[in-house]
């Protein structure tokens, strides 16, 4: 649809008719809700008789932005002649935060120089603490003109961390 991948929103929220906790709704940005899924509320299945789990799915169609342009074919792409530098990150957090609260705040770290971040991983468990998860993430680091040095990456490393922390209230896993 012409929109960049950052700007889509999983959130763990859903019509009533949705079981809690096991359904969410997809956003264009902060209000455009473009679809919710998952569990039908037990309530609803045992109104009805039935007693298996039954998930679904709806799309609002019509809350699906067109192209701004008419014409969609994208222009030559410019790819830098240098290598992309992929960094792994992972990061502790309560267990109730959203996962695109974390990858919203890697991306708002630098706008210019990372240009994806992905969730690769959750862990919940003994060694995370109570109330806890990590969430680990791999963001992509652009080098448009020249090949940066360890110190700038790190630069950029130090950044996403501080960003992370002070959006998210998370710390760097060990």
């Amino acid at each position: 649809i012409g929109e960049k991948d950052n700007k889509f929103q999983c959130v763990a929220e859903a019509p009533s008719h949705y079981h809690p906790g096991r359904s969410g709704t997809l956003r264009l940005g902060p209000k455009n809700i473009i679809a919710h899924f998952g569990e039908i509320h037990p309530r609803i299945l045992k109104a009805f008789g039935i007693n298996e789990t039954i998930v679904a799915f709806e799309i609002t169609l019509n809350a699906i932005p067109l192209p701004k342009k008419k014409n969609i074919a994208k222009g030559a792409l410019n790819l830098s002649s240098l290598l992309t530098v992929k960094r792994d990150l992972a990061f502790i957090v309560d267990e109730k935060l959203e996962a695109n609260k974390l990858l919203n705040a890697v991306i708002g770290a630098d706008k210019k120089q990372i240009s994806g971040v992905k969730l690769f991983d959750l862990y919940q468990g003994d060694n995370v603490g109570e109330g806890k998860k990590s969430l680990a993430i791999e963001f992509t680091i652009l080098q448009n003109d020249k090949t940066l040095t360890d110190e700038e990456i790190t630069a950029i490393m130090n950044k996403v961390i501080a960003k992370v922390e002070k959006t998210t209230g998370g710390s760097l896993r060990g």
